[in-house]
């Protein structure tokens, strides 16, 4: 999961760079109307580019903290079954050796 999430933020990022460089360029050359027009379209720029961000973090984290509680649950689960595997076996041959006697 922490592979896929890495990828979607690598082309995240190369989508927002190469985005940032575009706006950038046409910036910088555009006349006076122009520079107003993409100044708007920098606003959802912005926003689109810091919800990429912060959702594959967020994600991340959410993942990561659920794995790590999942796995700490399932070990103590499997503890308590080895526990009770060997409570039963010593039963067993507690069992075994009462009745011999």
């Amino acid at each position: 999961m922490n592979q896929i999430l890495g990828i979607i933020q690598v082309i995240g990022t190369f989508i927002a760079v190469g985005t940032l460089m575009i706006l950038g360029i046409k910036y910088m050359v555009g006349s006076a109307e122009e520079r107003a027009s993409y100044k708007k379209s920098m606003l959802p720029y912005v926003i689109g580019s810091v919800l990429i961000f912060s959702a594959v973090n967020i994600t991340s984290v959410i993942y990561n903290e659920v794995y790590e509680v999942t796995t700490t649950e399932m070990t103590k689960f499997e503890e308590r079954k080895d526990w009770l595997g060997r409570r039963r076996r010593w039963r067993n041959l507690l069992y075994r050796y009462v009745s011999r006697t």
